[in-house]
């Protein structure tokens, strides 16, 4: 009798995480962007047990610490690693913002939600970098890249719209790729080879780790390429989701709940994996001095 209840109330919470809001929810987007977000969890989480270090003193939570550092480190395996699938995730999780944004009905004023989202972020960060000097100022990281994308793409939703005549949407349809060719053309050139001294362009393009250390050591993402692969998955978003529906409607996206209600609601929790993983960490290795 109990396992039948337990049974029941576990496919109940099951079917709550996977209602829903307003809106026709594309579940294999959203269960993908889930995935990226408990990722990109786990790679906050080992950067704080590194930026934390001198505040553990239980040898178990040091040995977490120093495999942390490692992980890092982008010049041994695990550094490497890192680096290398840290980079292909993020972007694939900014194109999936792009497919999403095939799905909104109003890209201006959600573009300039997050904006103001990515606004209180920066502030949050230099309040807690300056009460704690903890090194977590963020200026611009990937909250600001898919804003300022969004605001991007609006823009060029509006310019399509006012191109009537054929000729007109072969010039604007040109230029634009045009336009996203030089985007990753420059972008993957400066990833290439960053940029190490000034600041006025670290918003655009790649920087040395140590301007970033001084400009966004918290977390950082220049603009380019990620708004070329933003606006290449919402182009496509409009081709495969013409009809706004599922490709995969045999599936049962139950089992996905976990996955899909994480990326129905990944900025949230990608801003309270870092306030949260921190604060805690802070708290029992700083404060009550237990780790």
């Amino acid at each position: 009798m109990n396992e039948t209840i337990q049974d029941n109330t576990l496919e109940k919470a099951v079917d709550e995480l996977e209602k829903s809001p307003s809106v026709n929810r594309i579940w294999e987007v959203d269960a993908l962007r889930g995935l990226l977000i408990f990722l990109v969890m786990f790679d906050h989480l080992l950067f704080d047990f590194v930026a934390l270090r001198p505040y553990f003193s239980n040898p178990f939570w040091q040995s977490i610490s120093d495999f942390a550092s490692k992980y890092y480190v982008g010049t041994n395996f695990l550094g490497k690693i890192r680096t290398t699938m840290h980079d292909a995730f993020v972007m694939m999780f900014v194109f999936l913002s792009g497919v999403s944004s095939t799905f909104s009905h109003n890209n201006l004023r959600r573009g300039i939600k997050m904006a103001i989202f990515a606004v209180l972020l920066t502030a949050a960060s230099f309040a807690i970098n300056e009460i704690m000097a903890s090194g977590m100022l963020i200026t611009f990281n990937v909250i600001h890249v898919v804003a300022c994308s969004v605001l991007v793409w609006a823009l060029i939703e509006f310019l399509a719209s006012l191109c009537k005549k054929t000729w007109q949407k072969n010039l604007f349809g040109g230029t634009l790729f045009v336009v996203l060719a030089l985007i990753f053309i420059f972008g993957y050139y400066f990833k290439l080879y960053p940029v190490q001294k000034g600041e006025w362009a670290y918003i655009f393009v790649q920087y040395g780790e140590n301007a970033i250390g001084k400009l966004s050591p918290g977390d950082y993402l220049p603009l380019f390429p990620a708004l070329a692969w933003f606006v290449v998955g919402a182009y496509l978003g409009k081709w495969i989701y013409k009809e706004r529906t599922t490709r995969f409607p045999s599936v049962n996206a139950k089992y996905l709940a976990p996955f899909t209600f994480c990326g129905r609601y990944s900025l949230i929790f990608y801003i309270a994996s870092q306030v949260v993983f921190y604060g805690l960490l802070y708290l029992f290795g700083a404060v009550f001095k237990v780790l």
